[in-house]
């Protein structure tokens, strides 16, 4: 894993390592959890399951997570989901939204197991 390939992949490798106290072998690691972490799947199913409460949750989760490891392509496109979902009663708001979160999501963990 490199910082050229990292950003190709919407990761501010830099700003990232930082927050790992520049351990580049720390980074890495919580890079692979990011394949573990059920926040996404967890969302989805929220949104299956029209239940606007429990996918902002989720999606106020995954955000989290996403910008502990500035993943910024991916935090961009989980932005307008995160709003969407805040103080709704309805998943509406959200739905346009979850495309290009998939897209990214996608790009972002097809590169992570590519690195593994």
């Amino acid at each position: 894993m490199n910082r050229i390939s990292c950003i190709k992949a919407g990761i501010d490798y830099d700003e990232g390592l930082q927050r790992c106290m520049d351990s580049e072998e720390f980074y890495h690691e919580f890079l692979k959890k990011f394949l573990e972490d059920d926040s996404y799947s967890n969302l989805l199913k929220a949104m299956a399951a029209k239940d606007a409460t429990a996918a902002f949750a989720a999606a106020h989760t995954l955000k989290g997570v996403i910008l502990f490891l500035s993943l910024k392509d991916l935090s961009n496109a989980l932005n307008p989901v995160v709003e969407g979902l805040r103080n709704a009663t309805v998943i509406d708001a959200a739905v346009p939204f979850m495309p290009k979160l998939e897209e990214e999501y996608k790009r972002v963990t097809d590169f992570l197991r590519e690195m593994e």
